[in-house]
């Protein structure tokens, strides 16, 4: 009888844990969608600022975690297309393991600045002009179906991770904001001929991999350097089980363009579903965080000349731009960073290797200028 009461008393606990659980994972999706229900019927009226308000709450507190590695996934994706991967290879910002941590970090901060910053902001405005200085280099290598299916991933693969993996999936006005933010992005990039739907640009997007996407020996070069960034965290004898884990995530046609075998059947039915069972624990018995994750903050500090400098809280890959003390990589501190890294922080303009870190400062800091006072005028995007 003492069983009984027990196990009905802990029934109670755990159903009032999760009714007040779903209360507070609610709160900010239901109020997010209060605000802009003028948007509902048609989200595709939403500006690209309204759109930056809409994604916050996915991206700084909902899922900030899942957002991350399908963003990360998002980009090893693109590396299956040989025109990408071969920029990649003989840039070596990807294809050399000693580089690579730090290439994947800038990307990071780049889209930190004007995705948690605003893109209207100073910061954001300067970031994505450096961005494109450092794209111009490479000239006609890039092009401009190249630009546009990142893009598209970036806009896509948060959506389909989070229906998969996550307590919830992203809204209508959630994906559409993603849509609309990062199309007003690759405008500023000077992508040409953006669909002006997303489902025009899922249209694309998927006819493009289907005769972009095939095996390249370059390919497997920089997805081998990318799974060595992704798999720092994890202490040496783990790593190889981490890569036939993360192959859990690759579709058969983008493994394939790897050249990676098929991971064991046991992992490609137990990853995905410790993945769900992860958004399944923190949707019904974890409250919602309260304040974004550290790596998207940051303090300005004076340098040693008096300058102004940018000091991170946390990072991702490697701890760049990070101050002192935050250099353990890994829940158990046994990954440890490249040599060289920038306690004293960055500045949007100086971003990018090493070697070109004082090239194009002014440029940067001017089309920056000009990018941010266009802005105020009317969106970069506008329909063909």
């Amino acid at each position: 009888m003492h069983y009984a009461y027990a196990l009905a008393a802990g029934a109670l606990l755990l159903a009032l844990r999760v009714a007040a659980v779903r209360r507070a994972r609610f709160a900010r999706y239901d109020a997010l969608h209060a605000k802009f229900a003028h948007l509902l019927e048609d989200p595709s009226k939403m500006t690209y600022q309204e759109s930056e308000e809409i994604q916050k709450v996915m991206q700084s507190y909902d899922m900030p975690w899942i957002a991350i590695l399908s963003l990360s996934f998002a980009l090893f994706k693109t590396y299956a297309i040989p025109t990408i991967s071969l920029v990649l290879n003989k840039s070596g910002q990807l294809s050399d393991p000693a580089v690579a941590a730090r290439r994947a970090e800038d990307t990071a901060v780049f889209i930190g600045e004007f995705l948690y910053g605003g893109l209207d902001s100073e910061r954001g405005c300067v970031a994505l002009a450096r961005l494109n200085w450092l794209h111009g280099r490479y000239g006609a290598l890039i092009t401009r179906d190249n630009l546009l299916y990142t893009l598209s991933l970036f806009v896509f693969e948060p959506a389909v991770w989070a229906k998969k993996y996550e307590w919830r999936g992203m809204s209508e006005l959630e994906q559409e904001a993603r849509y609309i933010f990062w199309r007003e992005i690759g405008a500023r990039m000077g992508i040409a001929d953006i669909p002006s739907t997303r489902a025009a640009l899922l249209e694309w997007s998927v006819a493009y991999a289907d005769r972009a996407e095939k095996y390249a020996p370059q390919n497997k070069s920089v997805g081998d350097a990318t799974f060595h960034v992704l798999l720092k965290p994890m202490p040496g004898p783990l790593k190889a089980f981490g890569k036939r884990a993360g192959i859990v995530f690759l579709p058969d046609r983008t493994r394939e363009a790897f050249g990676y075998a098929p991971a064991p059947w046991v992992l490609r039915q137990l990853v995905p579903a410790l993945l769900s069972l992860k958004g399944w624990v923190c949707g019904y018995l974890l409250m919602p965080r309260a304040t974004p994750p550290d790596y998207v903050e940051a303090v300005v500090v004076k340098d040693e000349k008096g300058g102004e400098k940018l000091v991170r809280h946390g990072f991702l890959f490697e701890p760049w731009y990070c101050a002192p003390g935050s250099t353990s990589i890994g829940a158990l501190g046994t990954g440890k960073p490249g040599k060289g890294w920038h306690e004293g922080g960055f500045m949007p303009e100086t971003l990018g290797p090493e070697r070109l870190m004082a090239q194009g400062v002014e440029l940067s800091l001017k089309n920056g200028a000009e990018m941010r006072t266009a802005a105020m005028a009317c969106p970069f995007f506008r329909p063909s």
